[in-house]
């Protein structure tokens, strides 16, 4: 019995982080891929693409998009360079492909595991950037009318997710986390903390979250004890390249 129980524990874990991708996927506007990084992916200055590793703080599930950056700021080069990635452990590990001169990646979308009272933590006191409550819920609602009846269950659980613990995100002339990639090099961004607290004395989520970079000279040393011990297969010196701030000029380029 304790081995079913297990079993199934397992089983709903994977499911509500799937639930969780799902509900950023679709809020998101239903594009993009999901990411999974296995422990025993390999990796060296030989490859193509880029490792990079950001610190989230706290949990939640991470979308991140391939951009350009100009005078204006940044832009998103399109729906279909959308990358979904949950955190764990407090970080998200992404393997991507290297950026080119003007190119950078932008964190677009963050959904928190939980919020805090804003009696236990006065909300967005040293927020770099705030970000809105994504308004694609109600779309999101009526494509469920489409579905066929067997996800129906999933339809409802997702609508219950998104309520509850809704995507934020970043508009127009909002500031957003964007870094660099470079081919063959395993690269520490930095980290973001995300500052989601609600009223003490309502049950509804925050209309708003708070977005600030971190750096830390501790952040590369944690990196490499991390990688090592959960991606034994990682090979390669890790880098800093520290987040920057960028004002978000357009949805799409």
């Amino acid at each position: 019995m304790r081995r079913i129980g297990v079993r199934m524990e397992g089983t709903m874990r994977v499911f509500n982080q799937l639930l969780a991708v799902a509900a950023l996927v679709l809020v998101s506007g239903c594009a993009g891929h999901i990411q999974y990084m296995t422990p025993y992916i390999y990796f060296d200055e030989h490859d193509d693409d880029g490792l990079i590793v950001l610190r989230v703080s706290a949990k939640a599930d991470v979308m991140l998009a391939r951009g350009r950056i100009n005078r204006d700021g940044w832009i998103e080069k399109g729906l279909s360079d959308r990358t979904q990635f949950h955190s764990e452990d407090g970080f998200v590990i992404a393997s991507v492909s290297p950026t080119g001169a003007g190119e950078a990646y932008g964190v677009i979308a963050v959904r928190p595991d939980d919020f805090t009272d804003m009696a236990a933590e006065p909300a967005f006191t040293y927020s770099t950037a705030l970000w809105g409550r994504s308004s694609a819920g109600g779309i999101v609602l009526v494509g469920f009318g489409v579905v066929p009846a067997l996800a129906v269950g999933t339809a409802v659980a997702i609508a219950e997710s998104l309520k509850s613990h809704p995507t934020y995100i970043p508009t127009v002339d909002i500031k957003l986390p964007t870094f660099t990639v470079v081919a063959g090099k395993v690269t520490c961004v930095g980290a973001i903390r995300i500052d989601a607290s609600k009223d003490v004395d309502s049950d509804d989520p925050p209309e708003k979250i708070g977005i600030t970079p971190i750096t830390s000279p501790a952040d590369t040393e944690a990196v490499a004890r991390y990688l090592a011990k959960h991606y034994p297969k990682v090979r390669g010196k890790v880098t800093t390249n520290a987040l920057q701030m960028t004002r978000r000029n357009e949805y799409t380029d």
